[in-house]
């Protein structure tokens, strides 16, 4: 591929460049030469194999004993249940079981995208849930902290990497999944020093009993790391549904490098408090999210990731060739392929 050749040239992918430091014709050339390169599935993600990950692929107008007949047939190490949803039009919800970053794992997910593709297809109600284990946050309370903090100051950036291929977030958005960063800063406020500990953080920002919010807490019942049940889960609900297999790793790449960040030493207080009295002004409501901020997402990247071919992927899926929805064209049309299978 000519056009990796020349991106991996311009910015070497094992390296960690400070993407807000580049001068404005080194970005211009930098997303001029990721718009136009194959990002593909990679092997692995180089996550650490006690990070465990699931995922809820959706879709709509579907083949459902078909689909069902040959997913049975695969060769899969942890059954993948196959079900359906009243919230989908005709539709199929495929769940995966406990999964690690393993070249098996995503060879899987390939097959199953490719099935569910030959046999169903993207609808406006279909989403891309994705559950990572709450192990990876343990009994930190700090790490959850900087948790509701740094979402409550990306969520917009977040919403539209994780609308995938669509310029726009899924139309019935606002009932499963509701945008949560202004219940999480306007919660987080209100605490005191006393109530900054583990169990009433996740009483407090469980948001009562209803789990269709951008992230789900409820699922998450006990902070063992040894411990690996199906419902002791953080779920991000926000993804649009895509049966695109690069989409989904990238996904789950970027839910798990924010995860870890949120336990390092380099978590970055001073640059929150500094979005945070940015986003304030901005009182942004979820028709906003479509838009791009480019300086946000930059710094979003330099903040999560450790190398460069982590930010190419999500900058990518984010920037979808610097289109922007209009508000006029059907949710459907504003499909784009911005990544090969």
């Amino acid at each position: 591929m000519e056009n990796n050749e020349r991106l991996y040239k311009f910015i070497y992918p094992n390296s960690n460049d400070q993407l807000l430091k580049l001068s404005g014709s080194d970005l211009c050339r930098l997303f001029d030469l990721t718009n136009t390169s194959h990002l593909e599935l990679r092997n692995r993600l180089g996550v650490d194999k006690s990070v465990t990950f699931g995922l809820e692929i959706e879709s709509e107008s579907a083949n459902k004993s078909q689909i069902k007949k040959l997913i049975t047939e695969m060769d899969i190490e942890n059954v993948w249940c196959v079900g359906s949803d009243l919230s989908l039009n005709d539709g199929i919800e495929v769940k995966t079981g406990i999964m690690t970053d393993e070249e098996e794992t995503w060879k899987d997910v390939k097959q199953v995208c490719l099935i569910m593709d030959k046999n169903s297809k993207i609808g406006n109600n279909a989403g891309g849930h994705v559950h990572i284990g709450s192990q990876i946050l343990g009994d930190d309370t700090n790490a959850w902290i900087n948790f509701i903090r740094f979402w409550g100051v990306y969520e917009n950036i977040i919403f539209r990497f994780s609308s995938g291929e669509f310029l726009t977030h899924r139309p019935h958005e606002e009932r499963y999944s509701k945008p949560i960063a202004k219940e999480f800063l306007s919660q987080y406020g209100n605490l005191n020093s006393k109530e900054k500990n583990l169990y009433f953080l996740l009483h407090k920002f469980r948001c009562q009993d209803n789990r269709d919010f951008a992230v789900n807490l409820k699922n998450v019942i006990c902070y063992d790391p040894k411990t690996l049940k199906n419902k002791n889960t953080i779920e991000f609900r926000c993804p649009n549904g895509t049966l695109n297999p690069v989409i989904w790793q990238n996904n789950v790449n970027f839910f798990v490098k924010m995860l870890n960040y949120f336990k390092s030493s380099k978590y970055d207080s001073g640059t929150i408090d500094r979005r945070y009295r940015l986003i304030k002004k901005q009182d942004l409501s979820l028709k906003d999210y479509n838009e791009i901020y480019l300086d946000q997402m930059l710094e979003l990247c330099d903040l999560v990731f450790d190398n460069n071919l982590d930010k190419l992927y999500f900058i990518k899926q984010y920037l979808k060739s610097f289109e922007v929805y209009n508000g006029k064209d059907d949710y459907i049309d504003t499909k784009r392929k911005i990544f090969t299978e």
